[in-house]
């Protein structure tokens, strides 16, 4: 039986936060209202959806404010995650995180969700790659203290810290308004991390002849390695590879490391699968276009359109809580077929997606 909530949880509602906080209905967000995230340029632009050259797309711009940015407001939220409030599981630390991760038991406050598999975690994570990308450049040191009490932190630290950078705030923001980041990636849903957001990415993940930087004189596929995995950076020999993140043992073997449209795609083997399974995607449906006299460059369009589809329905789908309809899905990609109602490769739940999204995650193109 699940336990009634304690009259200390449910005073953090929001009707109740905002009751206890003073906070008013129209009063400005304390995140919401800030400026969006600026982007850095030359990122690709929309064709289809009007933005700002120098902002990252609201997904929910209309949204309501939460609650106003009141010194009242900052000490609730500080009180929600203090250690024993309500946001607090907790679980004994002294266990350290493996098994507090492989061993439900020691969780018991803080339980697996279980309507999703891991596969949710790795799929947002290949979403979240293809709208943000912040600029990494080290930017002001804020080391941050050792504290030779924690449990987690039982190792021999002899600088006193933790190495910590904060990223660059964008131009005009962090002083006398929120500071915001820069994405060096389009803020659209449109598979760009299969495709990438420039034309030299492109023109060396596209099959056939690369190294002019024009994808459009390339073939319609996608270039894939043996037995159809994504292709390492040693897959063209005259032609350097586009940049790719270095992960774990990457770092002292570079030349085994994929490429995909996104530079992180080799983070973990669950995400590559999910570059693969997207590429291997894309190659299905140019091979469906066999046939149709269609010439290479817009086999591929119509390709990467469908992908950015699917891409946009099962964020939907798995965001939503659809967890039928994502196995459904999953279980006709594997058997060559389209997702979407009625076998429909879901431009249909593109438009939709965009109607819940205003002004839009969601376009066919990314550059």
């Amino acid at each position: 039986m699940t336990e009634a909530p304690s009259e200390e949880t449910r005073r953090y509602s929001r009707s109740g936060f905002l009751k206890r906080t003073g906070a008013g209905a129209g009063a400005l967000a304390l995140s919401g209202g800030g400026a969006a995230a600026i982007l850095a340029p030359p990122a690709a632009r929309s064709s289809t959806v009007s933005t700002s050259p120098t902002t990252f797309g609201r997904i929910f711009e209309k949204l309501p404010p939460f609650a106003p940015a009141t010194d009242a407001v900052r000490h609730a939220l500080r009180e929600l995650g203090a250690k024993g409030g309500p946001l607090d599981a907790k679980d004994d630390l002294a266990k350290g995180p493996v098994l507090l991760i492989t061993d439900p038991s020691l969780s018991v406050n803080n339980p697996n969700n279980p309507s999703h598999t891991a596969g949710t975690t790795f799929f947002g994570q290949f979403v979240d790659h293809d709208i943000g990308l912040r600029d990494e450049t080290p930017a002001e040191s804020v080391p941050m203290a050792f504290d030779v009490k924690d449990p987690l932190e039982s190792f021999q630290n002899d600088f006193g810290g933790l190495a910590f950078s904060r990223t660059p705030a964008a131009p005009g923001t962090g002083t006398k308004s929120q500071r915001q980041q820069i994405n060096t990636i389009d803020s659209f849903i449109d598979a760009s991390n299969v495709y990438g957001v420039d034309k030299s990415r492109l023109d060396w993940l596209r099959a056939g002849t690369a190294g002019d930087g024009n994808p459009a004189n390339n073939q319609a596929s996608l270039l894939l390695g043996a037995g159809g995995y994504l292709p390492r950076v040693t897959a063209r020999p005259t032609v350097t590879a586009p940049p790719v993140d270095l992960m774990g043992p990457l770092v002292a073997t570079p030349e085994k490391a994929v490429v995909a449209g996104d530079v992180r795609a080799n983070e973990n083997v669950a995400l590559t699968a999910i570059h693969t399974l997207f590429a291997r995607e894309h190659n299905r449906i140019v091979a469906s276009l066999a046939r149709s006299r269609l010439p290479e460059e817009a086999k591929f369009e119509l390709a990467r359109r469908v992908v950015g589809a699917e891409i946009a329905h099962e964020h939907g789908a798995v965001g939503a809580g659809d967890h039928t309809r994502a196995v459904e899905d999953a279980k006709a990609l594997e058997h060559g077929g389209a997702v979407g109602h009625g076998g429909v490769p879901c431009l249909a739940a593109t438009s939709q997606q965009v109607k819940i999204g205003e002004p839009a995650g969601i376009r066919p193109r990314s550059f």
